[in-house]
């Protein structure tokens, strides 16, 4: 018999995800002092919401590693991983011809005050902001600034299959 962590929750979106969510709650060790609730419910919250409390998290927390305000690690993030994306990509001709007319000549820490007022993430598909959320994962981690991986965020976030909570 397994004692589960409080509120363990699968986001049930294949036959494997199924399984794994029978299989814990097959192994609950019922006993007349304690009981489990089971709730299923059609989840609604999209991607992109669950992306934007992974990213707002962890702006909070580099800013508390590197001594910045949450407000500009956000726009630093913003510049420094979320618009090389946008320029990678031909999905955006817009915002490229926006960088290179009224940005890109900007000084360096002028383009990071911009970046409170110009759409980046906002803008992105959901699999973009997946790959600004990768991004900024590996990037911290080689800055030495290992972020917290909250199961419920980080794996719905990145389009994967199971969420913890």
């Amino acid at each position: 018999m397994i004692k589960p962590k409080p509120e363990k929750i699968y986001f049930i979106n294949s036959k494997e995800v199924l399984g794994r969510a029978i299989r814990v709650i097959s192994k609950l060790e019922i006993r007349s002092k304690n009981s489990y609730a089971v709730k299923v419910y059609l989840d609604t919250e999209t991607r992109s919401i669950k992306q934007n409390k992974l990213a707002f998290f962890w702006y909070k927390i580099r800013a508390g590693l590197n001594g910045n305000t949450i407000d500009y690690d956000r726009r630093f993030c913003k510049l420094r991983y979320g618009v090389s994306l946008l320029l990678a990509s031909d999905k955006y001709p817009e915002f490229h011809k926006f960088w290179h007319n009224a940005l890109l000549i900007l000084p360096y820490e002028e383009q990071i005050d911009a970046m409170a007022f110009v759409p980046v993430t906002r803008i992105m598909s959901t699999k973009h902001f997946a790959e600004y959320l990768n991004t900024i994962d590996k990037e911290s981690a080689l800055q030495g600034m290992a972020l917290p991986q909250p199961e419920d965020l980080y794996m719905e976030a990145l389009m994967l299959q199971e969420n913890y909570r």
